[in-house]
């Protein structure tokens, strides 16, 4: 009898495990949810997944690892001349996503990576993605003085020729 009761139980589930709610749990840590999503630091994983009619499922051996973060560079603009501040800084990233840039010192902050207005000086900017909160950092990005400005002064001694009739 108890063979049957258990091709029953087999048969039960093999037909109505079908899909809709589950709870899944993490291991290591024991996590629970219901979408199957977690964040988890680099470790390998279990997920159990459980219905209410006891339908379950195991997925062993999930390794998450450190991925390559963010990188970025930045291009400058010199000043027009020493002891100007229209200096300009461009941060970018072949890295997908939208991010926030921030240049210091300063604290300046916007999403185009545009950093303009500036002195001579060496900055840091950080990008941080806006969905994963990835940051890259780009260090010693020196903005530098544009040439200094030059020229010649000239005199000129000769009257015009109508104050010179005058003076006859």
């Amino acid at each position: 009898m108890q063979p049957a009761t258990w091709r029953n139980r087999w048969n039960y589930k093999r037909y109505y495990c079908k899909p809709g709610t589950y709870t899944y749990v993490l291991t290591p840590g024991a996590a629970t949810n219901t979408t199957g999503i977690f964040s988890a630091l680099t470790d390998t994983y279990s997920v159990t997944a459980n219905n209410a009619i006891g339908c379950s499922f195991t997925v062993n051996n999930i390794n998450v690892t450190d991925g390559t973060g963010p990188t970025g560079n930045a291009t400058t603009n010199t000043t027009t001349c020493p002891g100007a501040t229209d200096g300009t800084i461009t941060v970018t990233t072949a890295s997908p996503g939208a991010y926030t840039y921030v240049l210091t010192p300063g604290g300046a902050t916007n999403t185009t990576g545009v950093f303009t207005g500036l002195a001579t000086g060496t900055y840091t900017a950080t990008g941080t993605n806006t969905v994963s909160g990835c940051i890259f950092t780009v260090n010693n990005i020196n903005v530098t003085n544009g040439p200094a400005l030059t020229g010649n002064a000239t005199t000129n001694t000769t009257l015009p020729a109508l104050v010179q009739q005058m003076v006859l």
